[in-house]
């Protein structure tokens, strides 16, 4: 017995009662239930003046008959109808409640029609929205997983990358201990932890005290910043602080000319709390699209007067706090913990992107990498009677985001003057000795450093 569906099958019955239906034969134009099969199930359909019913039944060839197994629906509170004398018209139907589109969910934007009717907010503790696809997150390494400077070591000098993609400034009396850390809310591996070293209770007007990354325009020319189909966007984080109060940070283009400052509320000391922050594009201002610099996420950690201003709105100025937030540089000792960085279009929050870490190391490599980093002396190359031998060339791990600054650590020499890295770009790089003899000479490099940050 199979469920069969047939299109313009309909028949005419003079058959009286609630019971199994003797059909009378197609109507012109239609076809007959014999398309249906032999003890083969249908959907159907009586019409009897104004009465109606609809159901399951189960088509007799023998017979030409067909039984009405199920009632679905009816005119008759939802009971077979006790038909009287006179012709009905018996159709091949589809019931609304079995239609695949009412037992489906459907996905529109930022909203989700289920199968129980009305709009749910998440499937599987994601909440949909336009932008639920891989990449949408335009902060790298906002997991705070990659430390290829540092490897695990605390930086404290101003202007410093403690890890990846990140930098951070103490222009002024106070200073920080910025490091990788493995105090993380659930559903994560490592967070970024600062701690005041230094406290600067009389902050200068023109002090700054600030953490940021900056994003490449290749990487944001989809946001429509500074025309009038820019984009709403929304920024998420998980962090947590040894203060609480409303801390504060902006959204700035790369020429610190357009900014917008938001505040966050740390409501329970040393315990994560996520938050979610949604601002409406920047219709107007400067915002490349190309590889250099274009939109800067900044959190502030209690930077000068120069910097207060309005929350919530675009100034054409460099803002990135509302004066009272909380000065984190204020207070010895004070921690403040951050992970989880996401910023995406949308004007709602969804579950962080958790990018493979191969494709996140990649990622961070495009603005550093180090080539050679054994620790270890690393053959490079030799000199013969002062001529040059073989010397290291090679192309970067990835192509970098313009041609980079390079650092070249050098080990033991041998006859062998300088070495310089020459004859590089984003692609590539070449390792050249320099002789000040003319005798047989080598030289060893221990690392090859290279920086095309923004």
């Amino acid at each position: 017995m199979t469920l069969v569906v047939k299109d313009r099958v309909k028949e005419t019955s003079t058959t009286t009662g609630t019971g199994t239906l003797t059909l009378a034969g197609a109507v012109a134009g239609f076809q007959s239930f014999s398309v249906i099969g032999n003890s083969n199930t249908t959907f159907y359909t009586i019409v009897f003046g104004t009465d109606w019913e609809v159901g399951i039944g189960t088509y007799t060839s023998s017979g030409t008959t067909l039984s009405r197994t199920t009632i679905l629906e009816s005119s008759n509170s939802g009971s077979a109808l006790n038909l009287g004398a006179g012709d009905k018209d018996v159709f091949c139907t589809y019931p609304a409640e079995k239609a695949v589109y009412q037992a489906m969910s459907s996905i529109a934007v930022n909203a989700i029609t289920d199968a129980s009717a009305g709009n749910t907010t998440s499937i599987n503790g994601v909440t949909p929205n336009a932008n639920n696809v891989v990449g949408k997150n335009l902060i790298i390494n906002g997991n705070m997983l990659i430390d290829q400077r540092q490897v695990g070591a605390a930086s404290t000098a101003d202007n410093s990358y403690p890890l990846d993609r990140y930098n951070f400034r103490t222009v002024g009396g106070g200073g920080v201990s910025v490091v990788q850390s493995t105090e993380v809310p659930a559903g994560f591996k490592n967070s970024m932890a600062v701690t005041v070293a230094t406290a600067d209770t009389s902050i200068a007007s023109s002090d700054t005290y600030m953490l940021r990354q900056s994003i490449e325009g290749l990487n944001t020319y989809q946001l429509d910043f500074g025309k009038s189909t820019a984009k709403t966007i929304t920024l998420s984080f998980w962090v947590r602080s040894s203060l609480t109060g409303t801390f504060g940070g902006c959204i700035a283009n790369y020429a610190a000319n357009r900014s917008n400052v938001f505040q966050y509320t740390i409501s329970t000391a040393n315990t994560w709390e996520k938050k979610s922050i949604t601002i409406t594009g920047d219709t107007t201002g400067t915002w490349l699209t190309t590889n250099s610099g274009s939109l800067v996420l900044y959190f502030d950690w209690g930077s000068g007067s120069n910097y207060d201003g309005t929350a919530n709105q675009w100034d054409a100025a460099n803002k990135r706090r509302v004066s009272g937030n909380v000065n984190l540089i204020g207070t010895s000792g004070a921690t403040w913990y951050i992970t989880g960085v996401q910023l995406e279009a949308g004007s709602s929050a969804t579950e962080f992107e958790h990018r493979p870490y191969g494709t996140e190391l990649q990622l961070c490599q495009r603005y550093y990498q180090q080539p050679i980093d054994s620790g270890l002396d690393f053959f490079a190359g030799y000199m013969v009677n002062g001529n040059y031998g073989p010397s290291a060339f090679d192309t970067w791990v990835v192509e970098m985001r313009t041609t980079p600054t390079v650092v070249l650590t050098l080990g033991s020499l041998n006859a062998v003057g300088s070495v310089a890295v020459n004859y590089f770009n984003s692609k590539r790089w070449h390792l050249n000795p320099l002789a000040n003899a003319t005798s047989n000479g080598f030289y060893y490099v221990t690392k090859l450093t290279a920086s095309a940050e923004l």
